[in-house]
């Protein structure tokens, strides 16, 4: 019912640097969101981190009141999408 984020630092796999940092918002069930910046603003990084593909260097990613790693991918895989930017396709079809 809600994804709140709470003093998000995100950094690359491997890197302490941070890329975004201090992102703070809630969105309740229904509401949208736009990412909207420059190229290489930390748009695609951040938005790894709020779907718990790159974990947060500091502060949380909660969805209903939980944060990300208290979810079974199971479930999480339920409530939250990803789209990247590049998307790969496979020959022939599903059938």
């Amino acid at each position: 019912r809600e994804l709140s984020v709470q003093n998000l630092a995100v950094a690359a796999p491997g890197f302490d640097m941070p890329i975004v940092s201090g992102v703070t918002f809630s969105l309740k069930a229904g509401a949208g969101l736009a990412l909207l910046g420059a190229s290489a603003s930390g748009k695609t990084s951040l938005s790894k981190a709020l779907v718990g593909i790159w974990p947060a260097h500091r502060g949380a990613v909660r969805l209903d009141g939980a944060s990300l790693d208290q979810w079974r991918n199971e479930d999480l895989g339920r409530h939250i999408g990803y789209l990247p930017q590049d998307v790969g396709l496979f020959d022939g079809t599903v059938a």
